[in-house]
């Protein structure tokens, strides 16, 4: 018996032959594509030919994308733990750190504690060279050499802050931080002429401040708020300076206290404040500070000190030294704005002028 002969099989679509070469076809008897010369588009190609760039291919839509604004930070490295599964003092420094930040943040009057770059350094160079500044009066027996080694040495630093905190202001306007600048410059400079000095550096900041928002219209702001904000760029800086030239021209020796007394604050509030987790701790422990010298300059009594007057200058420095680091807060326009020349002269804001004040009146009160 001859077998009956049995038709192929017909297979899946896609192994269709055509009749006369041997090329895939599909379901609709079209030749597929990238076989036997007809070209396959290539990974990545887009409708028409045109190749897709590297960074068309790496910008795929995702279902679970969200939009730019509203993504999550990137998660931090997983915490560590110590033998007794508590946190490890790294991490512990870590969240220390990022609550300052967040508080910093977050209060308009925050008093930031960088600790990036050669704070200390910077610090001690300061130091130096502003007590060298006045002790010049002292060696050469002529105060009037102080006040204008202090008056050489400060006055870059009143520019220098006005400057940045102008930047903080204007940060792509050059204009006012010039201006600013070389005001605060001319008040700090002003201090020569001891208390005079001092008033006629002020009248001369509010005369130009007033001249560069009378010449300037381009600016946004209306006149009183732009008047406002660059009195505070320029002003207080220069008055510091020239607060401490003058207190240097009529006393030295209570410049040097004074310094001494606002530096020892700095150094305990920096050196505490830069690892607490709140606002208290820095400015305590410079008071804590800032009492030891003051107890040793009760035992010394340098003129024009007595026990009754050492004692209360030292207790308004006290004072003093906190709010001027608030007051440098308020003249920026966040508490954590970048003006660290400010900030080195920010605990002098409140102490330097009541002080040039109440020199005169020492005698008096004592």
């Amino acid at each position: 018996m001859q077998p009956t002969p049995q038709s192929p099989r017909p297979g899946p679509p896609h192994q269709n032959v055509h009749p006369n070469r041997q090329v895939p076809l599909d379901q609709r008897g079209q030749q597929r594509p990238g076989h036997n010369g007809s070209a396959m588009p290539p990974p990545g190609a887009q409708p028409g030919g045109r190749r897709r760039s590297g960074s068309d291919q790496r910008r795929k839509p995702s279902l679970n994308a969200q939009p730019r604004g509203n993504r999550q930070p990137a998660p931090g490295p997983p915490a560590q733990w110590d033998e007794k599964g508590k946190p490890s003092s790294k991490d512990k420094r870590r969240g220390r750190a990022l609550a300052r930040e967040e508080r910093w943040q977050n209060n308009r009057l925050a008093v930031p504690y960088r600790t990036d770059g050669p704070k200390i350094t910077f610090g001690i160079i300061w130091f130096a060279l502003i007590v060298g500044a006045a002790l010049l009066g002292v060696s050469t027996g002529d105060p009037a050499v102080g006040s204008l080694g202090i008056a050489v040495v400060g006055a870059p630093i009143a520019a220098l802050a006005a400057l940045q905190t102008a930047h903080a202001w204007f940060p792509k306007l050059s204009a006012p931080r010039l201006w600013m600048a070389s005001t605060a410059y001319l008040i700090g400079i002003g201090g020569f002429f001891e208390a005079p000095g001092v008033i006629i550096g002020f009248a001369f900041g509010v005369l130009v401040v007033s001249l560069y928002v009378l010449l300037y219209r381009g600016h946004q702001r209306p006149p009183l708020q732009l008047f406002d904000i660059l009195a505070r760029s320029a002003i207080p800086a220069g008055l510091v300076i020239a607060c401490m030239a003058a207190i240097a021209k009529s006393d030295v020796s209570a410049l040097v206290s004074l310094i001494l007394l606002i530096s020892a604050y700095e150094a305990g509030d920096f050196l505490v404040g830069t690892g607490s987790a709140n606002a208290i701790e820095g400015p305590m422990a410079g008071i804590v500070a800032l009492g030891t010298v003051a107890f040793l300059l009760f035992l010394t009594l340098p003129p024009p000190f007595t026990e009754s007057t050492v004692l209360l200058f030292a207790l308004l420095t006290a004072i003093c030294c906190p709010l001027g680091q608030v007051l440098a807060s308020g003249l920026l326009p966040r508490g954590a704005a970048w003006a660290p020349a400010l900030r080195r002269i920010d605990s002098y804001l409140i102490a330097a002028p009541l002080w040039l004040v109440l020199l005169n009146q020492v005698q008096v009160v004592g």
